[in-house]
């Protein structure tokens, strides 16, 4: 039986035949703690003289005492319960797992709903990492430990402290394990960052549904080549179609297509899970033609002038929103209206989208207001108009049905779309163009307030739901 003493003074207890893991310099034994009899894994990680793995045992220290320090829920964090030095060898206390994600899916045959449930559950480990600051860059099956039943995070040694930088030994391009390393790693869509473990993520939700990650081969150079070029390879029928969308999604090349942080993942995989009817599996199947899409695009985007990064970063991110709610509101009421429907989709900055129906038109349009401080006004203005006679052309003087609007909600911090209307007469409507343009020129100068909800103006979340209402409510008036 060995006996160390860690950095915070804990006494530990090991046996050295009672071996969980070996490989290289690393072996981990079953330990407990003295005097509480607490078990725990034992990591030994010796350097063998070498910069890098010293450095990588250094590191996973630093992170794991930063995660602790930070306050962050880590409850799908495999945190050390300490660590300590001895001659040339690191050695972390940890939790004792039952098993790795990756013998787990080797052993079992897995169903869609528990595959769902794991990936929530690195889903909110990564948001936790997020939170304190800290990109893993090297999730993978391997890494993810079951811990009295609960799936966490393990394996800090290459992490990244976003917030310190983190330069030096350890931030070059590539580090991690090939086939779970997000293109930009390799730099060719831009410099690394937390997206970059949600495509990750995607490699590891690939794997779970197939059996193998989608890029594989024994050359390393080729590995890079596929990660950076090769479309995602087709995912099973059996697979809901919600869930192939956001696995497309997670895996596309631009770092800014991908899902916007793992609040927006989770938001999905719930999605996933409340997934019913008919209508709600057609509307994904679109979804998923469009993901399909936008994975076989050009990853790489000209870089932007650093003034104007932040700006475009969140308007490409709205965009992407935008084009998957318009996405929702065409197949659902195409679901229930048939083939009369006809649609197109050009939303840009400055952009529209139509849809027409015996007669009738639902359109949004939408422009970019200005580069400006997104606090004060929002990044991206629009309209929705209904109106009868196909075929006429709008004016500035079009009535609108409601206005839209990508902006800051200063309470969560997050970018997001609302629909604002005003009451008059007893109905409710929206802005000319020329009017909601000026208005925010106007609050962007600090010329007027923003306004804000109240009795005559009722402002609420963008969903597909309030497009469809500003459509039949107009129709249904029509023919009255």
């Amino acid at each position: 039986m060995a006996t160390f003493t860690d950095s915070n003074g804990e006494v530990w207890h090991y046996d050295l035949d009672a071996e969980i893991f070996r490989r290289g310099d690393v072996v981990i034994y079953q330990g407990r703690h003295d005097p509480d009899g607490r078990k725990a894994a034992i990591k030994v990680v010796g350097s063998g003289g070498s910069p890098t793995r010293l450095a990588m045992n250094n590191r996973e220290i630093e992170i794991g005492e930063k995660l602790k320090r930070s306050g962050v829920d880590f409850s799908h964090l495999l945190i050390p319960y300490g660590a300590g030095r001895f001659e040339e060898s690191t050695y972390h206390v940890m939790p004792l797992a039952e098993h790795d994600l990756a013998a787990h899916h080797h052993r079992n045959d897995l169903g869609v709903p528990e595959i769902v449930d794991i990936l929530r559950q690195i889903a909110k480990g990564l948001g936790s990492l997020a939170s304190a600051g800290v990109q893993h860059r090297d999730l993978k099956p391997g890494n993810i430990l079951s811990v009295n039943g609960v799936w966490r995070i393990a394996d800090f040694g290459i992490s990244r402290d976003i917030e310190a930088g983190t330069e030096g030994l350890l931030t070059f391009k590539g580090e991690g394990t090939w086939e779970y390393v997000a293109p930009e790693a390799f730099g060719q869509a831009g410099a690394a960052s937390e997206k970059s473990d949600l495509y990750s993520l995607g490699i590891i939700a690939f794997e779970l549904l197939t059996g193998a990650p989608p890029f594989t081969s024994d050359n390393f150079i080729e590995v890079m080549r596929m990660q950076c070029e090769s479309p995602v390879p087709e995912l099973p029928e059996r697979v809901p179609s919600a869930l192939r969308a956001l696995v497309l999604r997670l895996l596309t090349k631009d770092p800014d297509r991908r899902p916007a942080n793992p609040a927006a993942v989770l938001s999905a995989l719930d999605a996933v899970l409340a997934e019913a009817t008919d209508s709600a599996d057609r509307l994904h199947s679109m979804a998923l033609a469009v993901a399909k899409r936008d994975s076989q695009r050009d990853a790489a985007r000209a870089a932007e002038d650093a003034k104007n990064a932040e700006f475009f970063k969140h308007a490409t991110q709205g965009i992407s929103d935008l084009q998957a709610i318009w996405a929702d509101v065409v197949e659902r009421i195409s679901s229930q209206l048939g083939a009369e429907v006809e649609s197109s989709d050009r939303l840009m900055a400055p952009g529209v989208a139509h849809l027409t129906w015996s007669g009738f038109e639902l359109r949004a349009e939408i422009r970019n207001v200005g580069k400006w401080d997104a606090r004060e006004a929002p990044l991206l203005v629009g309209s929705v108009f209904a109106r009868e006679g196909v075929g006429s052309d709008f004016s500035d003087s079009q009535d609108a049905q409601a206005d839209i609007l990508y902006q800051l909600d200063s309470d969560t911090g997050q970018f997001g779309w609302r629909i604002r209307q005003w009451l008059e007469d007893g109905s409710w409507v929206g802005r000319d163009r020329v009017d909601l343009f000026m208005e925010f020129v106007t609050v962007a100068n600090k010329q007027a307030p923003p306004v804000v909800n109240g009795p005559s103006v009722r402002i609420q979340p963008l969903a597909s739901e309030r497009f469809i209402e500003v459509f039949t409510d107009f129709v249904t008036r029509q023919v009255e």
